[in-house]
């Protein structure tokens, strides 16, 4: 029964993770590129009101979208601790013939998870960041649509990295499971 409810918490986890993510990229998609033609045709004063506050009820879907993938950031590092020791990679090339393991992790920078895991984790952290930056204070940093695409950027390859290391997990598996079958011949 233990198992069943661990099983359950690591997929509402990431499940979470994902529609933080989710809110977060899309909510900095409209609030910068549906809100300004939307309100072209205002005066200044009232376009000014309107991003005020806009920005108010933005700064919580920041601050919640934050905690959330902080949270479920950790969850994920806990339990993705053996990649970030090396332990997968060991376990895997145990499974399998260890140099066939390794030639495919030396093959390409695509197939070590571990780097990417801590990329992912870097931009990440540096996206939210900028992101709570951006909406916290009393007024908006200087020049706020470029730190907004900067912060969106950063969430993008955020998502990309997070898939590359889940990518590359995935690859070390699929070749210990083949037992080498599935191996790219590797020049010495």
């Amino acid at each position: 029964m233990g198992e069943l409810f661990l099983n359950l918490f690591y997929l509402l986890s990431r499940y979470l993770h994902v529609v933080a993510t989710t809110v977060l990229v899309g909510g900095t998609l409209f609030y910068e590129m549906v809100v300004p033609p939307a309100i072209g045709e205002l005066k200044t004063e009232q376009q000014l009101l309107v991003f005020a506050r806009m920005r108010w009820v933005f700064r919580w879907v920041v601050y919640i979208s934050a905690i959330a993938l902080i949270l479920t950031g950790c969850v994920s590092i806990y339990r993705h601790r053996d990649v970030l020791s090396g332990d997968y990679e060991r376990f895997l090339a145990a499974a399998s013939s260890e140099h066939t393991v390794q030639q495919v992790k030396q093959a390409t920078v695509f197939n070590r998870p571990y780097g990417w895991f801590i990329a992912h984790l870097l931009a990440g952290g540096l996206s939210l960041l900028v992101a709570v930056l951006l909406v916290s204070g009393g007024r908006p940093l200087a020049r706020p649509v470029q730190w907004m695409r900067i912060s969106l950027f950063l969430l993008l390859v955020a998502a990309f990295l997070a898939s590359a290391s889940r990518n590359a997990r995935q690859r070390l598996f699929e070749v210990a499971r083949a037992g080498g079958a599935a191996a790219p011949s590797v020049r010495d």
